[in-house]
């Protein structure tokens, strides 16, 4: 499961550093497929590789 909270993250932290416009356009594509909620799932402890693992951070 890390490496799938891994992907996740990845993909939540490019769209939150996105502008505004561009946001939308990427929720609205998501929503075309009906996995805009996914958008905003975040886990309670982040993940980050260590040694070519994915494992909690501190």
């Amino acid at each position: 499961m890390p490496y799938r909270f891994f992907l996740l993250q990845r993909l939540t932290d490019w769209v939150e550093g996105l502008g505004e416009a561009d946001q939308r356009s990427v929720r609205a594509l998501f929503a075309e497929t009906d996995l805009e909620a996914i958008l905003d799932l975040k886990t309670s402890r982040r993940v980050e590789r260590k040694n070519h693992l994915e494992v909690w951070a501190d």
